[in-house]
């Protein structure tokens, strides 16, 4: 969306750099693994003749009664077993990788098609205002015959009243031949420059899309490096976080081992069996006791503590019905995502239907097919079988 919204200052910023576009081409034809036409017929018949040999092992294998009997080979069979392995990986890596091309391919051609759609809307709009502007209905031939005000405009025809007579046939005709040559010139220069217009604006396509290539090169490798970048940093903020977890650890065994000798020191200097009256308050807060030293409570602390007691109420209350307007919310939510799982469900099963009904339909059309073809072999090639045909057992592998 945005290449598309603002493509004039991308276009702007690559004018201003030096930009190769061959360089673009030589760079995307690299990613292709390159063959020469030499290696094919050579590959060819490496191929057929390990296809020859694999039969002829095989016929030895299936024809020798020990071989049959006893088995074959396991490091034979391993061997082939890896082969396959390698060459299901092999094809793997190359999907994978035409994957991938292919994924590129499809985002340049959306961002070419956006483009060709807003030039297309660009020249609708200026042809439009175009023939607004020099394609009136007062500029055609035919309007001296549909001017509705060709009577009030004729001079002569106000000055004399003949009928028959036609006093400026000659200079009609005089100005129309001069106005039919100026329709003519100009019809052969609209048409020169919209030819010269046509040439210019596909040649800025063209050029646009070398610049729309360019940009996508350059933001995948923006996007490489940003991600490099992020996975660096992310890499750092771990092992601060490690080391800072490691020195809050060892800050709270030392602050342990503190509070540990501190509450030591503690029970050995306490004021409760000395009964001393300060002793019993809160060292924080004077306003409070300590549990075990309390000796009860005034009635203004009696209220203060009624009063808080209620106003936490009052919160839990307010809390409580926050989160069941908040459950309310997500059971709606849900609800719509049910129905829309629901309606998707149908949609699918509806297309799977109608994949399966074609399927059927077609099998049914080559069976027929299958049918006629056995058919008219049948009538060709019928014969009796020969003690010829049976003399061919035993002499293939197959």
């Amino acid at each position: 969306n945005h290449l598309s919204t603002q493509p004039t200052s991308y276009f702007h910023n690559l004018q201003s750099t030096n930009f190769q576009p061959h360089l673009l081409f030589q760079t995307s034809t690299q990613l292709l693994p390159m063959f020469r036409a030499s290696d094919a017929p050579s590959k060819e018949q490496q191929s057929i003749e390990k296809r020859q040999l694999r039969e002829l092992e095989r016929k030895k294998r299936m024809l020798d009664p020990k071989s049959r009997m006893f088995g074959v080979d396991r490091s034979t069979l391993d061997q082939q077993v890896q082969e396959k392995k390698q060459r299901e990986q092999l094809e793997k890596d190359r999907d994978l990788y035409f994957d991938v091309l292919r994924q590129k391919d499809a985002q340049t051609a959306q961002q070419l098609e956006n483009k060709r759609q807003e030039l297309r809307a660009e020249n609708h709009r200026q042809l439009q205002a175009f023939r607004e502007r020099f394609q009136t209905i007062e500029q055609r031939r035919e309007w001296d015959l549909n001017d509705p005000s060709a009577l009030k405009n004729d001079e002569i025809g106000r000055l004399h009243d003949f009928h028959g007579e036609d006093l400026g046939r000659t200079d009609r005709i005089k100005a129309q031949r001069a106005q039919q040559r100026r329709w003519v010139e100009q019809q052969q220069r609209e048409l020169d420059e919209r030819k010269e217009r046509e040439e210019i604006e596909q040649k800025q396509f063209e050029y646009e899309q070398l610049q729309l290539a360019y940009l996508s090169q350059q933001l995948e490798e923006q996007r490489l490096q940003m991600r490099a970048q992020k996975e660096q940093q992310l890499k750092e903020y771990n092992l601060e976080l490690a080391r800072a977890r490691q020195q809050r650890e060892f800050q709270e065994i030392q602050q342990e081992e503190m509070d540990k000798m501190q509450e030591i020191h503690n029970q050995l200097n306490s004021d409760f069996l000395n009964e001393n009256f300060e002793a019993s308050k809160s060292v924080a807060d004077p306003h409070r006791f300590r549990p075990y030293a309390f000796k009860g409570l005034r009635p203004d602390q009696k209220e203060d503590i009624h009063a808080t007691v209620n106003r936490q109420l009052e919160e839990k209350k307010r809390i409580q019905e926050l989160e069941q307007e908040e459950e309310m919310a997500w059971n709606h939510q849900m609800l719509l995502n049910d129905h829309m799982a629901v309606k998707l469900q149908r949609e699918q099963d509806r297309l799977r239907e109608q994949i399966r009904k074609d399927v059927a339909e077609s099998n049914k059309i080559y069976a027929d097919m299958q049918k006629e073809k056995l058919k008219a072999i049948d009538e060709v090639y019928s014969g009796k079988v020969t003690d010829d045909f049976f003399s061919q057992f035993g002499t293939s592998s197959r």
